[in-house]
């Protein structure tokens, strides 16, 4: 079997759980988005290491996966199977107790040209990729419930765009994270944002940005300070030192400032759940790298700051806020989902 590889990108795990006595006064999502802010952020000091509540083996082989894994309402996995890039892995899911596994099959053609790839796992268990050729296409394909291939079509957009990452709302408004790659002598940069909302046809909806200006910086460190997800009808969108909640038309509808970590630390990925939302940070000078910061949703208001649990390599893949956080953990040759709630 192979050994399974957690590559630096897959450090984005998800972590942190959260005791469900105490969330039953949190506001969900849907209603905290109609409240403003109440107060600034609390300073963060000491973060908490999250401890082990249990651990399930899997009946599924050791596989190594790159990227951030992904898991829908229900604790069901997401994950794109091998090693970069992209063209080589293969995307799968496994159900929250392991029991059930399934191999999304993308179309021949596009396999067989360059291409890359990103995925998007909503709520409900559809699943969205993103399919650029680069300089020829950025297509969007949808999977249903049951896996099956249930529409696809072209994005409107500049045909040399790379994506760095999207969301779907539950009405399948898509909000699409790019770039411009741009070779200078200094080798692969940034050359410019691109960002964009298209509906369930692929019809565009608008445009956020389009600047062609290089930032100096290497697209293949990753997304730098942005995370974004869907709730409900909107999107989630962590820029910088905030959380900006915006409509399907691209308006703001409100901004959550949070307190980071520190200053070295990178925004990698963001979940929402029961009035809560969670923001995982890397950060290469401390040690371990990985921070889970958990805040109100409505408010900004820190909750908590977590470390991931002890005992070997373990990557977060869901986060819940009745459930706790889940880990794909990696011990003695075995898989094994551990579940983590805050001490």
């Amino acid at each position: 079997m192979p050994v399974l590889r957690f590559f630096i990108s897959c450090l984005c795990a998800l972590a942190g759980a959260v005791a469900s006595g105490s969330l039953a006064q949190m506001p969900s999502a849907p209603e905290a988005a109609g409240k403003g802010l109440t107060e600034a952020p609390q300073p963060i000091l000491f973060p908490t290491t999250l401890d082990i509540f249990s651990s399930t083996p899997l009946s599924v082989p050791p596989f190594g996966y790159y990227g951030a894994a992904q898991c829908d309402a229900s604790g069901r996995m997401y994950f794109a199977a091998g090693n970069p890039p992209a063209a080589e892995a293969t995307y799968l899911s496994i159900s929250s107790d392991g029991q059930q596994q399934f191999v999304y099959s993308l179309p021949k053609a596009i396999l067989d040209a360059p291409h890359n790839v990103s995925f998007y796992a909503a709520d409900d268990g559809e699943m969205h990729f993103l399919v650029v050729q680069p300089g020829v296409s950025v297509q969007r394909l949808r999977f249903d419930k049951d896996g099956k291939l249930d529409g696809a079509e072209d994005l409107p957009v500049p045909a040399n765009i790379m994506v760095n990452s999207f969301a779907v709302t539950n009405q399948e408004y898509l909000l699409l994270l790019g770039y411009y790659p741009l070779t200078t002598a200094h080798g692969s940069e940034d050359g410019g944002s691109y960002r964009a909302i298209f509906d369930v046809n692929g019809k565009r909806i608008a445009i956020l940005s389009q600047e062609k200006e290089s930032s100096g910086t290497d697209p293949s460190n990753g997304p730098s300070q942005e995370a974004i997800t869907a709730w409900g009808e909107n999107f989630y969108w962590v820029d910088g030192d905030s959380i900006i909640v915006m409509d399907t038309t691209g308006n703001e509808v409100r901004r959550i400032p949070f307190s980071r970590p520190s200053n070295t630390a990178r925004v990698l990925r963001l979940h929402l759940s029961g009035g809560l939302a969670e923001v995982t940070f890397l950060d290469i000078k401390a040690r371990p790298q990985t921070r889970y910061l958990v805040v109100n949703a409505a408010t900004g208001d820190t909750y908590g700051l977590y470390l991931p649990p002890e005992g070997g390599p373990m990557s977060l893949t869901c986060f819940d806020s009745k459930e706790g956080m889940t880990f794909l953990a990696f011990k003695g040759g075995h898989l094994s989902l551990v579940q983590a709630l805050v001490p």
